[in-house]
């Protein structure tokens, strides 16, 4: 028999008594067709997500995902309302079939979101948005994307197609409800479903009483879980049995494999301790119930109560006889054992053998199960790819337009500015021309005028030479009237 299994049946005995109805209600399983029409908001292609330590008890789901990654609507519908949803976080509102609706929504911002409009129909796994890239702080750079799901919402709110439109109607003010915080308290006032037994996942959360185990490594899944991770967050799995390996020593590596039982109902605390040899392993479990069965249509199969409800999951040979459980592979009461210890042997062998079988059969069940859900995933994820690849190339050929455009524009202006160059030379070339123009006229006007006041003046020398030659002679016609009086008077003179 394989070690772990020890441990699941001890596990198994352990819960039953005080945790009879607990373990009623982790166990019983959601209504599988019904589970079927919801995938998870975000899209990822690891099996196990973060989520917050303190998150298991809540009914809405925290998933923590790595920066760009998308969110898709869970379940086919119709888009509300997108917008803020409270003074912290901003998201979408959808509808769907049955009078559910569902709000995603995140505390930051989103990185880019798609251009759906307020009544727009959305199918199952739709890109709504992606969620913010850069660094940040809180869980370990991770960033939260949270899901809430409400049933029992008046029908006024649930016959709306668009609350855009709808607010500002008489039907509307007739309800008293005029802005969208009208209308988010309306859905919020309904009954909030349990969103991870929608999708059947479950919360697990280690913790350990020792200060020295920083040398432990824990794998789930196939995944290593760094111990800042194991401090600060809780995971989230597929309800199922899953494998844990413990990897601890400084120098010679101890790996300590188990398994462990995952539901959709609580959080399962696994503890790490230290065995007398140092090893680190699992050395207890526990169980915290969480939030209230989702739904009746979700847990629509009825629920079995004690052993029963175990062995609805698990083989019965793992399982004391009891009430609900088959009578001919269980583990018989140890009252048979006083039949003689040959007998116990053989029953012990037998029962053994048949524990070894059914965890074999159970193992390839779980195995099958896996293989299912990964090729559901890979299918997923793939088909996922593809319409991102096909929006990536939709935003590349848009962003390489857009670029295109951009280089016309600044071709465009380019031109404009080189016309407006030539325009201001032209202008500038006749100006020069036309200031040489005036610099000449006003050249020539000043030796024209020069030339004038030259020969104003020399007129007016000329005329004042005449002037000064009339003046000449005159004085000499009187001088020579002058002598000849003189000399008149000298021969009359000489005659007397």
């Amino acid at each position: 028999m394989k070690p772990y299994y020890k441990y699941l049946i001890l596990l198994l005995f352990l819960c039953v008594g005080p945790w009879d109805r607990a373990l009623a209600q982790a166990i019983s399983q959601p209504d599988v067709f019904f589970r079927g029409d919801w995938v998870l908001p975000v899209a990822t292609n690891h099996s196990v997500i973060h989520t917050p330590r303190s998150s298991g008890p809540e009914a809405k789901t925290t998933f923590l995902v790595d920066p760009f990654s998308p969110v898709v609507a869970p379940a086919e519908g119709r888009l509300l309302y997108k917008g803020p949803i409270n003074s912290f976080e901003t998201g979408f509102v959808l509808l769907h079939p049955g009078n559910l609706f569902s709000i995603v929504s995140s505390p930051i911002d989103w990185e880019r979101s798609d251009q759906l409009s307020p009544g727009d129909p959305v199918v199952k796994g739709q890109f709504l948005a992606a969620v913010r890239g850069g660094s940040f702080g809180a869980y370990l750079g991770r960033r939260p994307v949270i899901w809430r799901v409400f049933d029992g919402v008046d029908k006024v709110f649930s016959g709306v197609q668009d609350w855009d439109r709808f607010l500002g109607t008489a039907k509307a003010k007739q309800a008293g409800l005029s802005s969208s915080d009208d209308l988010l308290k309306g859905v919020l006032s309904g009954r909030e479903l349990n969103t991870k037994q929608l999708l059947n996942l479950g919360t697990v959360q280690f913790n350990w009483g020792e200060d020295n185990l920083d040398t432990a490594v824990v794998t789930l899944e196939g995944k290593e879980i760094l111990l800042v991770d194991l401090i600060q967050n809780a995971m989230l799995l597929a309800g199922g049995l899953h494998d844990v390996t413990v990897t601890s020593g400084r120098i010679f590596k101890t790996v300590k494999r188990q398994t462990i039982v995952v539901t959709a109902a609580g959080t399962h605390v696994q503890w790490l301790g230290k065995t007398s040899s140092g090893d680190v392993h699992i050395s207890r479990s526990e169980f915290l119930p969480g939030a209230a069965a989702a739904s009746e249509r979700i847990a629509a199969k009825p629920v079995p109560s004690g052993l029963a409800a175990v062995a609805a999951v698990l083989p019965s040979a793992l399982l004391p006889c009891s009430d609900g459980v088959d009578q001919v592979n269980c583990v018989k009461p140890s009252a048979q054992a006083d039949t003689g210890q040959d007998q116990a042997r053989q029953l012990a062998l037998a029962d053994a053998a048949a524990r070894q079988a059914d965890a074999e059969r159970l193992a390839e069940q779980v195995r099958l199960m896996a293989e299912k859900a990964e090729t559901e995933r890979t299918a997923a994820v793939g088909a996922k790819a593809a319409r991102d690849a096909a929006d990536a190339q939709a935003d590349e050929a848009r962003v390489a337009g857009e670029q295109a455009q951009a280089r016309r524009d600044v071709e465009a202006r380019a031109n404009l500015a080189e016309q407006a160059r030539a325009r201001a030379e032209a202008e500038s070339s006749a100006l020069r021309e036309q200031l040489a123009k005036a610099q000449e006229a006003a050249a020539s006007l000043a030796q024209a005028r020069l030339a004038e006041q030259a020969r104003a003046k020399a007129q007016a020398d000329a005329a004042a030479a005449t002037a000064a030659s009339a003046g000449l002679a005159v004085l000499a016609q009187q001088a020579k009237a002058d002598a000849q009086t003189t000399v008149y008077a000298n021969r009359r003179a000489l005659v007397i």
